[in-house]
């Protein structure tokens, strides 16, 4: 039987000079039998044994970026029917012989959880529910737990279709819902900060999906270099680059709008998180210490 091949989407903005890829990579080789790995979008210099596809980013939306991705992988004839969709940031803590479906409830008590109601995460659950009650969907699941998935190729340009490119939809549910997945309900696998880790790491879940605010710490940094100690056949440095610090401005604590502001000619709106390399800028700005909050 063929193997399912496993599919990553890249951008450029890792602030870990790619070492979460670096990590990905060895949870993979180490506890996931698959076929070949591609990687659709940027391509780090010293991987070696996977196959790229170039693919620009079209938006500054990472979410209409992310689907534009989904398509090209899609759209390539040398990717198995079904592959393993997988983000740089995921990585595979036991062996796994199946990869299931998982929610993590319904879109609407996503959205009634929501901290703040705001923000481009909480506008894509919203079109999110409002496309999929305009199809029929009466109660949409939310498929957005931070782990690897599984995607139909036809499925997956069905979905595109249906939904169209122009909103930030949440692909994933959208995926899940319109093409009758039966997904296990859980607690999702992502760590934000070292009490979510600390957390993660206690549940001895099978995934882990990190933060760049999780890799600024050294905490996390040794437990995954003792995690993943060995370098993997997709490295060409022979895991030198893990030594690498993170680089860039970090946040240890999520900042929200407070009052809406334009910043270099971006208008950042109320509830949205701003962005660790703006916190940054605006953090000792007297003039603008009324615009921000820290949660």
């Amino acid at each position: 039987m063929k193997k399912i091949d496993l599919v990553y989407i890249l951008g450029n903005g890792s602030r870990w000079r790619n070492n979460e890829i670096r990590y990905s990579l060895r949870s993979v080789e180490k506890n996931l039998n698959i076929g070949k790995i591609f990687i659709v979008g940027e391509y780090p210099s010293w991987i070696t044994g996977a196959i790229h596809i170039p693919a620009a980013d079209i938006d500054k939306n990472k979410q209409i970026n992310a689907r534009a991705k989904y398509l090209v992988a899609a759209k390539d004839k040398r990717i198995s029917e079904d592959f393993i969709l997988m983000n740089d940031d995921f990585f595979i803590l036991k062996p796994i012989q199946a990869i299931p479906y998982y929610s993590r409830g319904t879109i609407e008590h996503m959205m009634n959880q929501h901290p703040t109601k705001g923000g481009y995460y909480y506008n894509s659950l919203k079109d999110t529910k409002e496309v999929l009650n305009e199809m029929g969907v009466v109660f949409p699941i939310d498929f957005e737990i931070h782990a690897p998935i599984i995607f139909n190729k036809d499925k997956l340009i069905s979905t595109i279709e249906m939904i169209g490119t122009k909103k930030a939809y949440s692909f994933r549910s959208c995926y899940g819902n319109l093409q009758n997945v039966e997904a296990k309900k859980t607690i999702d696998f992502k760590a934000a900060n070292l009490a979510e880790f600390t957390y993660q790491t206690n549940r001895s879940p099978a995934y882990l999906s990190i933060t760049d605010s999780l890799v600024a710490a050294p905490e996390f940094r040794n437990w995954i270099r003792r995690t993943f100690p060995n370098p993997s056949k997709y490295e060409t440095d022979r895991g030198l680059g893990s030594d690498i610090l993170p680089g860039g401005p970090m946040c240890s604590l999520k900042y929200y709008v407070k009052k809406t502001f334009i910043y270099f000619g971006k208008t950042h709106c109320i509830g949205e998180i701003i962005p660790c390399e703006v916190m940054d800028e605006i953090r000792n700005n007297p003039n603008m210490k009324d615009v921000w909050e820290f949660k």
